[in-house]
């Protein structure tokens, strides 16, 4: 009778640790999503302020230093997060193993083998990437744009183009488009015997 109570208690002990430890591996995979979500928008941003002039100068440097160090960062703290929730991952199992081996016949251990084969099956070759693989490929290429474009914006700094008018004439800076645009009819010679425009006859 002891042996039973002591082998129900050890089974509600792993289980409480099995949940546990599910629970640690979702928060961190919700986390990773989260930060994610936040420094790729952060990343756009410093983007579309950097090429707003569509222009690429050395005043444009430090955000794309920024970008640089975003992508760096999320690549570093996006496999830190895998790291940990693998191990949860890892001690969870043991403890469902755990469980497993008091029950007749293995069944946790059974199911779960017909199951991995189905979805295999199902899945021949996505089952074999990994998730993490496409959350460091996220930040790596946006660690590899701002690289890039820190590098062109140094060595090949690229000038906003000038803009034109309808034939091709570049408009002054300082007068508005509709100004610009406005024709000065020339003046009209006059006959030397006509009286001048808006002159008053006697």
């Amino acid at each position: 009778m002891g042996k039973l109570a002591d082998d129900e208690v050890k089974r509600d002990a792993f289980w409480r640790l099995y949940t546990e430890h599910c629970t640690h591996m979702r928060h961190h995979e919700a986390q990773r999503s989260t930060v994610a979500a936040s420094m790729i928008a952060v990343a756009s941003a410093l983007l579309g302020v950097v090429t707003f002039d569509k222009s690429l100068s050395l005043s444009d440097v430090p955000l794309l230093g920024l970008v640089f160090v975003l992508g760096t960062f999320g690549a570093v703290f996006s496999a830190k997060q895998y790291e940990r929730s693998a191990m949860h991952m890892e001690r969870a199992r043991a403890y469902r193993d755990a469980i497993d081996e008091d029950l007749s016949g293995q069944p946790l251990k059974t199911l779960k083998a017909a199951a991995d084969k189905r979805h295999n099956a199902e899945f021949p070759r996505l089952h074999r990437l990994r998730v993490n693989q496409f959350w460091l490929g996220l930040y790596l290429f946006v660690a590899t744009t701002g690289f890039s474009l820190t590098v062109i914006a140094i060595f090949w700094p690229i000038a906003a183009a000038e803009s034109t008018d309808s034939i091709g004439k570049s408009k002054p800076e300082n007068l508005s488009e509709h100004e610009f645009r406005i024709p000065i009819a020339p003046e009209k010679k006059r006959n030397p015997g006509s009286p001048p425009k808006n002159t008053w006859l006697p």
